[in-house]
C-alpha cells in the first residue's frame, strides 16, 4: 500500500524536524490509553 508508506515518510521527516512534538504526542498518546477516573 504505496499511501502507508508516504505516511510512514512523513512522519519519520515530522520525527526528525520536531523531536519535542512528536515525544508531546507520545505521552498525550500514552495518557489516553490510561483508564479514567473522575
Amino acid at each position: 500500500k504505496p499511501h502507508i508508506k508516504h505516511i510512514s515518510e512523513e512522519l519519520y521527516t515530522l520525527k526528525n524536524n520536531l523531536p519535542d512534538g512528536v515525544k508531546k504526542v507520545k505521552d498525550i498518546m500514552d495518557l489516553a490509553k490510561l483508564p479514567m477516573n473522575d
